[in-house]
């Protein structure tokens, strides 16, 4: 509760920084999906046919949310 209390009713959490909403998508997301990406890639390139409905089932799921 004390977590809560001080950062969100408080507002202290402003102190360590704050963005515009569109910041996560052109440059914190970018900088965290970045390196995992080319081996995420390689991964789906090596997947087998009875993986691939997995593999569709969570690309769909992660693009939803």
């Amino acid at each position: 509760w004390n977590f809560l209390k001080f950062n969100v009713l408080h507002n202290v959490a402003v102190f360590y920084g704050a963005h515009p909403w569109h910041w996560y998508f052109t440059q914190g997301l970018p900088v965290v999906i970045g390196p995992h990406l080319p081996l995420f890639l390689h991964g789906c390139s090596l997947a087998t046919k009875k993986h691939r409905i997995l593999l569709i089932t969570v690309l769909w799921t992660t693009a939803v949310y």
